[in-house]
């Protein structure tokens, strides 16, 4: 399967994020781990940390992002089997604000955001 991710050139992590990450169906955890190992045996160049981070730091992104648009999408009038995903959604924001990197974006939500995402 390919997805063009609307054909925008971005951070070469972000494919990884969108498929181990995916808020539509279930990956399992060994699955995204060998897929996460072998792209790093890809660019051994990088720093094994760096690249945690990043997926931490894509990972929240992506996860708010979605997270407005399904809570929309799911709005009044709109389409409700969208939040079937929200919990999903949710613990995949939550994992993702536990990296230290994202520390000062766990508190900012944890004090702004209503809901469930702590870091």
């Amino acid at each position: 399967m390919i997805d063009f991710q609307d054909a925008f050139a971005g951070p070469w992590l972000y494919d990884l994020v969108s498929l181990v990450q995916d808020v539509r169906r279930e990956l399992s955890r060994d699955v995204a781990d060998r897929l996460t190992r072998a792209l790093r045996a890809a660019r051994p160049e990088v720093d094994g940390a760096d690249v945690e981070r990043a997926v931490a730091v894509l990972g929240a992104q992506r996860a708010m992002r979605i997270l407005a648009v399904f809570t929309r999408l799911a709005g009044p009038g709109g389409k409700p089997g969208y939040r079937a995903f929200l919990p999903r959604v949710e613990r995949r924001l939550a994992e993702n604000l536990a990296h230290p990197a994202l520390a000062p974006v766990a508190a900012w939500c944890a004090h702004w955001r209503p809901g469930p995402c702590t870091g």
